[in-house]
């Protein structure tokens, strides 16, 4: 794994009302991809390859919108490296900091 995707999405309605049951469906999305994540209080961070959190990223915004969002805002930020990366490589410092 090369790269690490940290993704908020925010399904709408016409109202701009955000869907938290949208959101559990883009989470539940994530989990059904196999890749190795961590949900967050703001976000989600992602493990994977380019293409495939890039898949994932187009999957997300299908999924809600098939379901009734009128539009997805995304914050996205991505980290690519090379030679490998995972969310542990930044955060093991911090994990047995977990509450």
């Amino acid at each position: 794994m090369n790269t690490l995707l940290s993704i908020q999405i925010l399904p709408q309605d016409n109202n701009r009302s955000i869907s938290i049951p949208l959101i559990e469906e883009a989470i539940k999305l994530i989990e059904a991809s196999g890749l190795p994540y961590r949900v967050g209080a703001l976000d989600t961070t992602v493990e994977g390859d380019w293409d495939s959190l890039l898949k994932l990223i187009t999957n997300m915004n299908n999924r809600v919108l098939a379901l009734g969002a009128t539009q997805a805002m995304f914050q996205i930020k991505i980290l690519h490296r090379p030679e490998g990366i995972t969310i542990s490589t930044l955060t093991h410092k911090y994990d047995s900091n977990e509450a």
